[in-house]
């Protein structure tokens, strides 16, 4: 039996790993013409939404999202709502000055946000390729895969809209081409990646501690993290000095605050019900194909109604509709045929180990933490779409290939209907129509 175990266990412990590919011009021509195609999706989107959405009305009503905290944060350096610093360690020093830069210029502060949001998309898409032509995917498959990624729930309903997701996808993005495409020798990269994963929400710093323990060592991965670690806490010390109404991340009281926002938390104030199948079937699923979206009841502590607002939670499958049952059935056969290749390309266990143990820390996460699963899903989609374009290198390549462009095609039409739907519903609400 433990010969087994060990067995079992030997199978994911990380090897040696090497780049697959050396960037060309060709490279980056592609990462650029992906990354301008991810923009005018970001901005296309972003046209559907009413401005209210902005204003303190629109609090939670996109599937609880915090658009005019962000806003207000990113616009007002005095602002009260720079506290959520305190997951988001130094997104106020990263936003605030660029807001107050490009709006001293003549821009539109929802403009500003709007621009910023199709510049993750662009950065988003741009590093996912290189990273999937890092791992040796060819160019072809590469492009089709980031399609994938643009044509998702995820991208379409998060990159449209002013929030903190988009910065945070960035973050998972940029180490997932550390991970996949950058020597182990180079230190100070890897430091960055790391910085800039804990920098923008703490919980993606998973994949950066998962992607040096793999590539790196278990040794030179904590030196690495520790380092990282200092360098954001010196820096948020430094944003408090600068905007008085953050939080310091690093203090247990911080932590221990994030308690109110678990499902058990709802469970025992009677303000929601922990279903964690839901939670996970929308962390592998959901953020890739949506259903229906539903005007569904807030509550308060006290279980009583207190606003209307868009989810996605307990939407049934059969509100897929035909074309977003063919997405679903195609999403679920890649990621099935992710997981063999994975499983069976010795190569790049290292990238495939760091992946799958950042997305299992993701799912376990998500089992217990927020009530609308799909708010959080562009902080690990990213490595979702690598983790299934590990299919390449399985014996299921040709029909994984095959389910990919039918996502690409029939989840791009099934959840841009999906999102017109939920702006709908949204623009209705904010306007007390």
């Amino acid at each position: 039996m433990f010969k087994s175990f060990f067995n079992f266990v030997e199978r994911f412990v990380p090897i040696p790993y090497e780049p697959r590919t050396s960037f060309s011009g060709a490279d980056a021509l592609l990462a650029l013409l992906m990354g301008f195609l991810a923009i005018a999706i970001s901005i296309y989107g972003s046209n559907f939404f009413d401005p209210a959405i902005y204003e303190m009305r629109g609090f939670n009503i996109w599937f609880q999202a915090d658009p005019p905290r962000v806003i207000s944060a990113m616009n007002d350096p005095a602002s009260t709502w720079h506290y959520r610093t305190s997951v988001h360690p130094l997104f106020s020093l990263l936003s605030t000055p660029l807001t107050g830069l490009l709006t001293a210029n003549g821009f539109d502060v929802l403009q500003v946000g709007r621009g910023i949001m199709a510049a993750c998309g662009f950065l988003a898409a741009g590093s996912l390729l290189l990273a999937l032509r890092g791992l040796g995917l060819p160019r072809a498959a590469a492009t089709l895969f980031t399609g994938v990624f643009l044509a998702s729930a995820t991208y379409i309903h998060w990159f449209s809209l002013t929030e903190t997701y988009a910065p945070a996808a960035v973050s998972t993005a940029i180490v997932l081409l550390v991970l996949t495409s950058v020597g182990a020798d180079r230190w100070f990269v890897w430091l960055v990646a790391s910085v800039g994963a804990l920098a923008v929400t703490v919980t993606n710093w998973a994949v950066a501690l998962t992607s040096t323990v793999c590539r790196l060592g278990l040794k030179k991965a904590i030196s690495l993290n520790i380092a990282a670690l200092l360098v954001v806490v010196a820096l948020a010390t430094a944003q408090k000095a600068l905007y008085p109404n953050t939080k310091l991340f690093f203090l247990p009281g911080e932590l221990i605050d994030e308690l109110r926002y678990t499902q058990i938390y709802s469970e025992v104030k009677r303000t929601g019900s922990w279903t964690p199948f839901s939670n996970i079937w929308s962390v592998a699923v959901t953020s890739a194909v949506t259903p229906a979206p539903q005007e569904v009841n807030q509550v308060d502590n006290s279980g009583k109604p207190v606003a209307r607002i868009v989810s996605n939670q307990s939407s049934p499958l059969g509100s897929h509709g035909v074309i977003g049952w063919i997405a679903l059935g195609s999403w679920l056969l890649v990621l099935a045929a992710g997981t063999l290749g994975g499983l069976a390309n010795v190569e790049r266990r290292a990238v495939f180990s760091a992946i799958s143990l950042f997305l299992l820390s993701q799912s376990a996460l998500h089992a217990v933490y927020g009530e609308i699963t799909f708010l959080y899903a562009a902080n690990f989609f990213p490595a979702l779409v690598l983790f299934a374009a590990f299919s390449w290198f399985s014996r299921l390549r040709s029909p994984a290939v095959i389910a990919a462009i039918a996502f690409v095609v029939c989840g791009g039409v099934s959840n841009f209907m999906q999102f017109k739907a939920a702006v709908q519903i949204a623009n209705t609400l904010v306007l007390g129509r």
